[in-house]
C-alpha cells in the first residue's frame, strides 16, 4: 500500500530522449519549466510538486511554474502532458491513476509505458484512514463493525476514480468485504472537505490530511506503511492493528509534510512502471472500479 503512494514524475517525451528537435542539452532549460498536477491544489501531489519547485529552480536557474489541472480523474492534466511538445520543458507530477485509468477508460488514449518518459520517483506517502470527528467510530475496528451493522452506508470518499487513495481505500473495503459508495472528487483538496462537512464517512488520502487531523476535524483511525508517521505518532499502523491490507533540503521538506522520500533514476522508475502496472489493474478490475 506504500507504493499507491507513490508520486511519479514524469517527462512530456514521446521519443526516448527529453530534448525536443530544437532543443540542445547544453542549453537547456532555456525558459521556466512548467509542472503539471492533475488534481486541484492542496493535495499530496500538489504538496511534492510545490517542495520541489524552490529547489529544482535554483538548481536549473529556471522558474518552475505549478499548473494545477484537475478532473476526468486526472485525464485533463495527464493528457496536457502528453500533448505538450517533447521538448523537457512541460513535466506532470503522477500518482498511481496515471498507470491505471487507461484501464478504467477508453477515452484515456494514451500508454503509461510508451507514451512518456520517466523522469524520478519522488518520494512515497503513506495512506491515511480518516472519519469526520463527529462519526461514531473511535477505531478501525469500529468503523469496520458500524459497516458491517449497516450494509451499504458506508458512504467513502477518495480524490478521483483510480487515484491511490481511492485503490487504497478500495483494497481496505474489499479485505474486510465491506459494502458502501464510492465518491470521487476532483483532487484530496474537495475530497478533505467533503469528509470534514460529512458528506462521506470515510477517507484514504495522504500527508495533505495530517493538519485537519492535528487541529482535531478528522480523526485517524490507521495508516499504511511499516512505521507510525511521525506527524501523528498516536495513529497505529494497519500492520500494527492485525490488519496487512534528494537533496537534504527537499528530504526535510517531505518528512515535515508526512512523506517518504525516495528519488531514483529513470530507468529505476520506468522499472517501476512495468512492475506496478499489473497489479494495479488487478485492484482495478478486482474492485470494479469505473472512471467518472
Amino acid at each position: 500500500m506504500n507504493m499507491l503512494a507513490a508520486r511519479l514524475l514524469t517527462a512530456a517525451c514521446l521519443a526516448a530522449a527529453i530534448w525536443g528537435g530544437q532543443a540542445r542539452a547544453e542549453d537547456y532549460p532555456a525558459r521556466p519549466i512548467r509542472i503539471v498536477v492533475p488534481y486541484a491544489a492542496g493535495g499530496g501531489s500538489d504538496i511534492s510538486a510545490r517542495v520541489l519547485q524552490n529547489r529544482m529552480g535554483e538548481l536549473l536557474k529556471q522558474q518552475l511554474i505549478i499548473d494545477n489541472r484537475g478532473g476526468g480523474g486526472t485525464l485533463i492534466g495527464t493528457r496536457m502532458v502528453a500533448a505538450a511538445p517533447p521538448d523537457g520543458y512541460t513535466l506532470g507530477v503522477m500518482d498511481p491513476a496515471f498507470l491505471v485509468n487507461p484501464s478504467l477508460s477508453a477515452d484515456a488514449k494514451y500508454d503509461p509505458i510508451k507514451d512518456f518518459v520517466a523522469v524520478s520517483l519522488i518520494s512515497v506517502t503513506p495512506m491515511i484512514l480518516v472519519v469526520p470527528e463527529a462519526f461514531p467510530a473511535k477505531t478501525l475496528k469500529e468503523l469496520v463493525d458500524y459497516a458491517r451493522a449497516n450494509p451499504g452506508k458506508l458512504d467513502y470518499g477518495s480524490p478521483g476514480s483510480g487515484s491511490a487513495g481511492h485503490l487504497a481505500i478500495e483494497q481496505f473495503r474489499s479485505a474486510f468485504e465491506l459494502r458502501g459508495t464510492h465518491v470521487p472528487y476532483k483532487g484530496s483538496g474537495p475530497a478533505m472537505t467533503a469528509v470534514v462537512g460529512g458528506e462521506v464517512k470515510a477517507l484514504m488520502a495522504g500527508s495533505a490530511l495530517i493538519p485537519m487531523v492535528l487541529d482535531g476535524r478528522l480523526r485517524a483511525l490507521a495508516v499504511t506503511g511499516g512505521k507510525r508517521l511521525a506527524n501523528l505518532p498516536s495513529v497505529p499502523t494497519f500492520a500494527e492493528l492485525g490488519y496487512p491490507v534528494q537533496t537534504p533540503e527537499v528530504k526535510v521538506l517531505l518528512e515535515q509534510r508526512g512523506q517518504l522520500p525516495v528519488g531514483s533514476s529513470a530507468e529505476d522508475l520506468a522499472a517501476f512502471f512495468r512492475t506496478n502496472l499489473v497489479s494495479l489493474v488487478k485492484v482495478v478490475h478486482e474492485a470494479s472500479i469505473k472512471a467518472e
